[in-house]
């Protein structure tokens, strides 16, 4: 069975062909688009910063629809893991309150 919180399928598929000429203008190359994890490739892009901020506000999308999509379990599952990502990201101009204020929602998870 697919670990649909930490390796879906879809995270390493191929970038599909309709994608590539917005992602390649965004400075992404064939090669990441081919044999990267997506996240991986944004961090190249972006840098750990603009990830850090994507991963707290992809966590917070999960919590805020926790249940509408499919089993809460996994969506609250889907937010930990944004917020754990998040929280191991190295080399950022992260002020500390901010990184308190996330650990602090980690404990309200259920």
């Amino acid at each position: 069975m697919t670990d649909q919180v930490n390796h879906p399928t879809h995270y390493n598929s191929p970038v599909p062909e309709a994608s590539r000429p917005a992602l390649k203008a965004l400075g992404f190359t064939d090669n990441e688009l081919e044999d990267v994890e997506c996240i991986a490739a944004m961090e190249d892009a972006f840098g750990p910063t603009a990830l850090y901020w994507f991963c707290i506000v992809s966590a917070t999308k999960y919590l805020w629809r926790a249940g509408l999509k499919c089993d809460a379990a996994q969506d609250y599952a889907k937010a930990r893991w944004y917020f754990e990502y998040a929280d191991q990201l190295e080399g950022l101009g992260v002020p500390e309150a901010d990184r308190k204020r996330v650990n602090l929602a980690m404990r309200f998870l259920p």
